[in-house]
Order: C-alpha cells, then structure tokens, then sequence
C-alpha cells in the first residue's frame, strides 16, 4: 500500500513519524517540497500525486491560503473563493485521474497573531482560518471525503504545547500528536 502525505510546512514536523509508525503496512511518501497552497498543490498534481500511483492521499492546503496580508492589500494570499474552487478541481482531477485512490483531508492546523512584549498564552488565534477549513469541511462531507480534523487536535491538546514561538510550527509534541492523528485516519482508509 503506498500512502502519500500532501501538505505544508506543518506536515514536515509528523512525516517521518507518521512513516516510521506506518513501516510495517504501507510505503508512505511526501514531497520535498512545501505544498503551500491549494494552487501549488494543483500545479504538481502529476508530479506529487498522479505520479505515485498511491492508494491514499492524506492532504491539506490552507495555512498559506488564508496567509493574511502577504500582498500588503489587507487580504489573504488565496482569496476563499479560491480556495473553493481549488479544493473542487483537486477532488474532480482524483476523480477522473485515480478514481480508485481513497482521500483524507486534514483542516488547517492555528496559527497566532505574534503580539511583541506579551507571553504566547496571550497571542490570538487567526480567525479566518476557521473560515478557510469550514469551507473544506463542507466540500468533503457533501463528496463524502474524510476529514481529520488536525485543527481540533491541537486545540484540544493545547495550543501552547503544540504551537512554537513563531506562532505557526509544531513543537516536538505538537508534532507527535498530529503523527498520532494521521496514522489513525489513515488505518481507517486501510
């Protein structure tokens, strides 16, 4: 069973965990690059994900999505319609490309707003990211995707715990406990 695992930067804290932790059932393979957004992400569609022929993709695009303000005009770096229409062509092109390959979504993991001079316990949580993941939710459910929800598992877990001090990276723990997530919804595409 070959799995691949399509992601951001947060993908590079758990995949090597999750690989190490799936060994003995599955070839689990990532990019070396950083998936970025959704656009990235379609643009190597062949490269990272038809290409390897796999039987399931553990995929998420969002962070860089919703980065706020990266043009210097108030607005995010892939505006939600978007990310909608990105999110739709990437399920029509597994669907007409490798209709037999089984998809997992992952949301987007928090991310803080940085305030200098005050302790991270006190950082806000960027909230139009829960915008962005809301909005993939519901693509997935209404064609019957899983989604594991990463962004509840962190909240969950604490966000202080999982989250480092450049307000978007996984600690050693965050990472651990995300690895743990994704093994899980990945044995239940088994």
């Amino acid at each position: 069973m070959k799995v691949v695992l399509i992601g951001d930067s947060i993908r590079g804290g758990y995949q090597k965990l999750v690989a190490a932790k799936l060994k003995s059932r599955a070839d689990v393979w990532w990019p070396a690059d950083n998936c970025r957004h959704i656009v990235w992400t379609l643009d190597h569609f062949k490269e990272w994900i038809e290409d390897q022929k796999p039987d399931i993709v553990h995929a998420n695009n969002g962070i860089h999505d919703a980065a706020f303000d990266v043009y210097g005009d108030g607005e995010p770096q892939i505006l939600l319609e978007q990310y909608r229409l990105g999110l739709k062509r990437l399920l029509a092109r597994l669907k007409s490309r490798l209709p037999q390959t089984r998809l997992i979504w992952a949301t987007t993991t928090p991310r803080y707003w940085k305030l200098p001079g005050r302790p991270q316990k006190e950082w806000p949580v960027w909230p139009h990211i829960a915008r962005y993941n809301d909005a993939a939710i519901e693509i997935m459910h209404d064609a019957g995707i899983p989604v594991n929800d990463l962004n509840r598992v962190v909240m969950t877990r604490g966000v202080t715990r999982c989250i480092c001090s450049d307000g978007c990276h996984m600690t050693t723990f965050g990472s651990k406990v995300l690895s743990e997530a994704v093994v899980k919804a990945i044995h239940s595409a088994m």
